[in-house]
C-alpha cells in the first residue's frame, strides 16, 4: 500500500510510512499467488496517497474505564440518537468469549446498543439467524478502546477521528488476520453458532479451504506457488481446533481470492454481512455491519474492517459527527484508509 502523506510535525509516522515502503518492496501474503508471507507488513492503516486524502490523525488519549452493559442505557449514538434501555449483554453467539484457549476483550455492548440509526432512518430487516442479525449484536469493547496490533503496537488511538469502537473478536499472535481473512472468521464463527460449520470453506489461491477437511486431519503442503493437501491425524472437533483452522484460511486466502470466487449480489440486493473488496497486492476489503434506510429511500451502514498488520476487527466512522456511512446508488463508498470502493467490488459469502 502507498504511504500516507505526513507532516513534519510527526518524524515517527515519517519513519513507519518509510518502513513500510521498504516492506511492501519485498512482497505481501496478498499478491494473489496463493504463497503464504510471514514477514510484518505496511504501516498503520492510511488511505493511499493516490486517492487524494491526507491520512487523518490524532494525539492518543488514555481509554475510558469499562462500563458494564448490564442494565444501563446504551452509549449514545455519534449520529446523536440516543438509544434505549438494554438487557444484560449475551455473548453467547460469539464463541470465542467461551473457548478458553482464547482471551476476547471484555464486552461491554453490541453494535445495536452502541450504535443508533440516525434521525429519520430505520434500521434494515434481517431475516433472525441471518449472518447479518448476528452482526447486528457483535460485542464491542468499551469506548475509547484502542485498535491494537496481533503483536501489541497500537496502530490507532481510542480517539481516533475514523475510529467508532473495536470489538472484542481475537486477533491471534501471528499476522495473519487482515482484512479479507476477518471477513471470512466472522462469517465462519456465525455459521459455528448456528451448527453448521461443516459448511465452513473458504477460497484460496490454491483451492478451496474446507473445515470438514481439515477435521479430518488433512493440511495444505506447499508445493511452488500453491499447495497441494496432506493426509494427517483426525483433529478434535472443537472451536479451538476451528480457531487454527482459519489461521490456516488467512495462510491462504486473499483479496485476490474472495473477489473471484464469493458472490456478487447487485447494488438492489445489498444487506448486512455483504462487503466490498478490491483486490490486489496489497487489496483491501470492508464489511457492511449494518444497513439504516429513510423514508425517502436513502441507505447508510455500519462499516467495519481489520487491516494490515493483522488487528483489532474495528468499526469505522467518516468523520467524528457520525457513524454511518453513505450507500450513494449512483457514486462508490468512500471508506477512511483505501480508495473508494466501487458497487461492482460487492460480494456475498453466504
Amino acid at each position: 500500500m502507498p504511504c500516507p502523506p505526513v507532516t513534519g510535525a510527526r518524524p515517527a509516522l515519517a519513519l513507519l510510512a518509510v518502513t513500510a515502503s521498504l516492506l511492501m518492496a519485498l512482497g505481501c501474503r496478498d499478491g494473489g499467488d496463493g504463497r503464504p508471507v510471514t514477514t510484518a507488513r505496511n504501516a498503520p492503516p492510511a488511505r493511499p496517497t493516490t486517492a487524494g486524502h491526507p491520512a487523518d490523525g490524532g494525539p492518543g488519549g488514555p481509554s475510558s474505564p469499562a462500563t458494564s452493559a448490564a442494565g444501563t442505557a446504551a452509549t449514545a449514538s455519534t449520529s446523536g440518537a440516543a438509544a434505549a434501555t438494554i438487557a444484560p449483554l449475551d455473548t453467547s453467539p460469539y464463541a470465542w468469549h467461551d473457548d478458553p484457549s482464547i482471551e476476547p476483550l471484555e464486552a461491554v455492548a453490541t453494535l445495536e446498543q452502541r450504535f443508533a440509526a440516525p434521525a429519520g432512518f430505520t434500521r434494515a430487516d434481517v431475516a433472525p439467524d441471518s449472518f447479518g442479525a448476528w452482526l447486528r449484536r457483535l460485542p464491542l469493547a468499551a469506548p475509547d478502546s484502542p485498535v491494537l496490533a496481533y503483536d501489541g503496537r497500537l496502530l490507532l488511538p481510542g480517539d481516533h477521528r475514523n475510529l467508532a469502537s473495536v470489538t472484542t473478536l481475537d486477533i491471534g499472535n501471528r499476522d495473519l488476520q487482515q482484512c479479507a481473512d476477518a471477513i471470512m472468521r466472522l462469517h465462519g464463527e456465525w455459521l459455528w453458532h448456528r451448527k453448521r460449520a461443516k459448511e465452513a470453506s473458504y477460497p484460496s489461491g490454491g483451492g478451496p479451504i474446507a473445515w470438514t477437511r481439515y477435521l479430518s486431519g488433512q493440511y495444505p503442503k506447499v508445493v511452488g506457488n500453491t499447495f497441494e493437501w496432506r493426509s494427517g491425524r483426525p483433529r478434535a472437533d472443537s472451536h479451538k481446533t476451528y480457531r487454527r483452522y482459519f489461521d490456516v484460511v488467512a495462510g491462504w486466502a486473499n483479496t485476490v481470492s474472495l473477489a473471484r470466487n464469493a458472490k456478487r449480489p447487485s447494488r438492489d440486493e445489498v444487506r448486512p454481512g455483504d462487503f466490498f473488496v478490491l483486490p490486489g497486492g496489497p487489496g483491501h476489503a470492508v464489511l457492511i455491519l449494518d444497513l439504516a434506510r429513510s423514508a425517502d429511500g436513502r441507505l447508510v451502514a455500519l462499516i467495519g474492517q481489520s487491516f494490515m498488520p493483522a488487528q483489532n476487527f474495528q468499526v469505522l466512522r467518516p468523520s467524528p459527527r457520525t457513524t454511518w456511512f453513505e450507500l450513494d446508488p449512483e457514486q462508490g463508498v468512500e471508506t477512511p484508509f483505501w480508495d473508494t470502493f466501487p458497487w461492482s467490488s460487492l460480494r456475498r459469502l453466504d
